[in-house]
């Protein structure tokens, strides 16, 4: 609850910002990331979370950047509702 309610904070207080020289961006967002749960065990789950996220990109052209980006997640493996455990 508090990394989404900070990730909003962020969102709403830093929007997508040029740093001084203009091939350089900043940008705070949340996301969410979804594991993708195919397995062949039977009643396996992997949550799904939202994150806060900071990440900078510069431009080689004004069209294409790289992009380097500081987020992590915690995810609560489940098997038949009883946990597992949590993977980082």
């Amino acid at each position: 609850m508090k990394s989404t309610l900070l990730a909003a904070a962020l969102i709403v207080a830093l929007p997508a910002a040029a740093i001084a020289d203009d091939n350089w961006m900043m940008r705070a967002r949340a996301i969410n990331i979804a594991p993708d749960v195919s397995s062949s065990v039977a009643g396996l789950d992997v949550s799904s979370e939202w994150v806060p996220e900071v990440d900078f990109t510069y431009f080689l052209t004004p069209n294409i950047g790289m992009e380097l980006i500081l987020g992590t997640a915690r995810h609560e493996v489940t098997l038949n509702g009883a946990s597992l455990g949590k993977v980082n």
